[in-house]
């Protein structure tokens, strides 16, 4: 298809479709609401009835919400910070769909919201149709019936949102739906809207004074209002006089986040390059990929989108992890990827034929024992399998077997550390100390003693409030919540002259790694 030929895009609204499916697959395997929105993204990509003559997938860039943190700070900041997991997820099936040829569209400093809006207005002045594929009400301010139209598909009920269907479900029509949602606000977004008006009351007010200006004028001419809501009309009022100006500001979609000529890139047809193998990590299952229902418009909408095609055939799926998970092969038939055996240490020690066989004895077998263990969900802050596989390695490296590595290393601000008494515990298992041994504990000061195997005298560090106080550690976190130098000030102490005293005597066995207590401090 030539680019003359496009006549119809699908703009996707891919962190609202992932993160539906996320909140909905808690208890299902970590990768099922990327399996889940590839799949549904990846029907319209294959549908060879030309219902959508290219899928754009609109994401979000770091941070997107700048310029509206900029009218408010408050602005989404009663959201939780977002989980490691969420977004590394949400990555990888961004990737996949990207690999399938779809087309993927962000603007650098802003929001995915304000690139649909974008796309979207520059599809209709170029004659394209539009289809919005999103659950949010903000999109329906774009809805339009002109002759080159933009529409709103809601996934979560399977339906197209014209102008009449807008007017039916919200009480106004598109050119008024921003001043609808400014007035009612948008607690997750933190946009406080007015006190006491809700969609019934906005609708209402809207309906007898038009817009947000109306309003405006209407307070200053002395229009009937009860007392209640004129006062709150009165407050919603910004620096230039204008009913709920800021939420208004907030809620509008910018339509300039993009030059038409990065706009028209959709245009080109994109080839499929993404690629399945026993070495990929993506999110995908292409075996689990579940079937979409095709979406249908509501009663009074005028055309349907067609049914979703049916998936592509699978390909062979993965050995079954009982079936990698064996004892290692027999001297006879070495494998050219066997991992170096754990050293037996008092820290880990593999010793019987079951423990053997659980223990990875290949690099493809930990590559498989990654992944299971990270859809568990139980190790979710390394942030995918290669983080688990790495932190194997590492401690592989450290004498512990698999388990007790990612139990014993932590990622702490993104880097690998591990906790001062498996540093200690490290020294001990080595055999180059005779002994190791805290001399002293209070809250004021601590103190440990040491003798490597053949030096003449023992080395001793003792830590103290002071030596905290010179190295800032017993100032306020950076998240302004009590950390453990407030907490647990004895333990603190302790831990840092362990850990201390270990790198010092024994550089050959601790190898410069930092603990996590010390990684943690601010």
């Amino acid at each position: 298809m030539t680019a003359d030929a496009v006549r119809s895009i699908l703009l996707v609204d891919v962190s609202g479709l992932f993160h539906a499916r996320w909140h909905a697959s808690a208890g299902d395997e970590v990768n099922a609401a990327a399996n889940s929105t590839v799949s549904c993204v990846r029907s319209y990509l294959l549908d060879s009835s030309g219902t959508y003559d290219r899928v754009v997938v609109c994401c979000d860039s770091p941070g997107g919400s700048a310029h509206r943190k900029a009218l408010d700070p408050a602005y989404k900041a009663t959201r939780p910070p977002a989980d490691r997991l969420m977004l590394d997820q949400l990555d990888a099936a961004i990737r996949t769909l990207d690999g399938d040829g779809a087309h993927v569209l962000r603007a650098p400093g802003h929001e995915a919201d304000d690139v649909i809006a974008t796309v979207a207005r520059w599809a209709q002045r170029s004659g394209i149709r539009a289809t919005i594929m999103s659950d949010d009400k903000d999109f329906a301010q774009l809805v339009d019936d002109a002759k080159v139209s933009i529409a709103l598909y809601r996934p979560r009920e399977q339906a197209i949102y014209r102008y009449g269907d807008v007017l039916r479900k919200w009480g106004v029509g598109p050119l008024q739906i921003v001043d609808l949602l400014a007035m009612v606000g948008d607690k997750s977004d933190n946009v406080g809207g007015v006190k006491g008006v809700g969609f019934t009351r906005g609708v209402a007010l809207l309906t007898e004074h038009g817009s947000l200006d109306g309003l405006g004028r209407a307070l200053t001419s002395g229009g009937v209002f009860t007392p209640a809501i004129r006062a709150a009309l009165e407050a919603s009022r910004d620096s230039e006089g204008l009913v709920a100006g800021l939420a208004r500001s907030l809620i509008v979609l910018r339509e300039d986040v993009l030059t038409d000529a990065e706009c028209a890139a959709i245009l080109e047809r994109k080839a499929m390059t993404t690629t399945t193998g026993d070495d990929d990590w993506d999110a995908r299952e292409p075996d689990e990929l579940e079937d979409v229902a095709p979406p249908a418009t509501i009663a009074t909408a005028p055309e349907a989108l067609p049914p979703a095609p049916p998936a592509p055939p699978p390909p062979p799926s993965a050995p079954a992890v009982e079936g990698e998970l064996v004892a290692p092969p027999p001297p006879s038939a070495p494998s050219a990827e066997v991992l170096p055996p754990i050293r037996s240490t008092a820290l880990a020690t593999v010793d019987s034929p079951f423990a053997h066989g659980l223990e990875p004895q290949s690099i493809d077998q930990a590559k498989t024992i990654a992944k299971y263990v990270f859809e568990s969900r139980l190790f979710s802050a390394y942030g995918n399998p290669q983080g688990i596989f790495v932190a194997a390695l590492m401690g592989r490296s450290l004498g512990l077997d698999f388990m007790t590595s990612l139990r014993a290393i932590h990622i702490i601000e993104g880097k690998p550390s591990m906790s001062a008494q498996l540093l200690i515990g490290l020294v001990l298992a080595s055999g180059h100390a005779e002994y190791f041994t805290m001399v002293e504990s209070t809250a004021e000061r601590a103190t440990f003693e040491t003798k490597r195997r053949g030096c003449p005298t023992p080395t001793r560090l003792t830590w103290t409030l002071d030596d905290a106080k010179a190295a800032g550690l017993l100032n306020p976190t950076r998240s302004g919540k009590p950390g453990m130098w407030q907490k647990y000030q004895r333990t603190a102490l302790r831990w840092r002259c362990g850990a201390e005293l270990a790198r010092c005597v024994y550089p050959d066995v601790t190898l410069g790694v930092y603990t996590s207590e010390e990684m943690s401090d601010h």
